[in-house]
């Protein structure tokens, strides 16, 4: 008798069950695991755009098979739905390709010349011109940066600041201290460089390789100063990057931009980059386009042949491990199969990028509006690094 009131009440309810465990007992799951860990369930959900995405790239005419693979790589390996990928080759022909959306899944596509951020990107920019300065100016590698701002002739005179050059500036081995990226303040640099006092040279760490934006930025000014203008508009001068779709961004938002991927950020929001002082980090990190115009770029200053740009003396580390053998543009990096390659990383909250020169100096850019997944480790870029030179770069 029990039995068949049970299922008296289950066929009477079954409308009712089915709405429940199917439907309503989902969306609940669904929302409580949104609110507790958005970037997670985002995670959770990234392969099933990446398909949607891959199924989506496109090539442009006569590009080689194996690009189509990079551009597919950075999908799924870099983690970034919205992406554009550009190589020059020897001959200097430009192949490009491109995947996902502007915005969202209802937005436009990403083309050749929807701008994504340049991140770190910028560095081989101002690095370049440091160049063009040391070859129609006065300038000298070994030039003590500390008294070019402040004017005085000792270290004594600048209260212990200490000496660092601006070669040593370029390969991040001055032993500067401090930040350019510092919140909702104002860093030092570029507003306060005459005080020598603001230029804390850490001894101990001269000669020892720690990655400084602070660095850059300080080298921005002295292509400011030397040019006779502010940053932005003497790199324009130097290379024209206005007339290329190279600019600069003003706030967090980015207007015009191809929109930012948070999820596999472990730290930071959409909030973060509005507290950056964008003008600041023009040097180190501002610049925004697309990837075919400054691949374009870095194929002409590559022409220039500057002494010492890329360089080539990977015999004084190691270049099998990533980011060890730093120069005063790019690292050089080895894979296991033997090529070197001379490789620029960009990131910024939300976004990635990295330029790839070989032997023949055939540019290969790749950009992404996701950060990569623990970007911080390297092991993801190296992977990638060793797959697009495994299968044709």
């Amino acid at each position: 008798m029990a039995g068949h009131w049970v299922k008296g009440v289950i066929k009477k309810n079954l409308s009712l069950i089915v709405l429940t465990v199917f439907i309503l007992l989902p969306l609940a799951l669904a929302a409580h695991f949104w609110i507790t860990d958005p970037r997670g369930v985002m995670r959770a959900i990234y392969p099933l755009q990446a398909s949607v995405s891959s199924i989506g790239l496109r090539c442009s005419a006569g590009s080689p098979a194996w690009l189509e693979s990079v551009a597919k790589l950075g999908v799924w390996e870099l983690k970034a739905l919205s992406t554009q990928v550009a190589f020059i080759n020897d001959a200097g022909e430009m192949f490009h390709c491109e995947s996902g959306w502007q915005n969202d899944f209802l937005s436009e596509r990403v083309e050749q010349d929807s701008r994504f951020r340049y991140g770190s990107l910028t560095k081989p920019i101002t690095s370049a011109a440091v160049h063009y300065l040391l070859k129609n100016t006065g300038l000298s590698p070994d030039m003590d940066v500390v008294s070019y701002f402040s004017g005085l002739e000792s270290r004594d005179e600048g209260g212990g600041a200490g000496e660092a050059t601006l070669d040593e500036f370029m390969r991040h081995i001055s032993g500067i201290r401090g930040e350019v990226f510092v919140g909702k303040g104002k860093p030092w640099c570029p507003y306060s460089m005459s005080q020598a006092e603001n230029f804390v040279i850490n001894d101990e760490l001269k000669g020892e390789f720690r990655y400084s934006n602070l660095g850059y930025c300080i080298l921005g000014e002295v292509i400011a100063k030397e040019m006779g203008g502010d940053y932005r508009t003497s790199i324009d001068q130097i290379f024209g990057l206005s007339a290329r779709g190279i600019s600069f961004v003003d706030s967090g938002d980015g207007a015009g931009l191809v929109d930012r991927d948070y999820r596999f950020n472990d730290f930071h929001g959409e909030s973060i980059p509005e507290n950056f002082d964008h003008y600041a980090i023009s040097s180190t990190a501002g610049m925004v386009g697309n990837a075919s115009s400054y691949a374009t770029l870095m194929r002409d200053i590559l022409s220039e042949s500057y002494e010492g740009f890329v360089d080539e003396r990977v015999t004084e580390c190691d270049p099998g491990l990533i980011r060890s053998c730093y120069g005063r543009a790019f690292y050089a990096y080895q894979s296991a199969v033997g090529s070197v390659v001379y490789v620029k990383e960009g990131y910024m909250p939300g976004s990635a990028g990295v330029v790839m020169i070989n032997s023949k100096n055939e540019v290969l850019v790749w950009l992404g509006n996701s950060d990569t997944d623990n970007a911080a480790s390297g092991q993801a870029m190296q992977a990638f690094l060793d797959r697009v030179m495994e299968i044709g770069f």
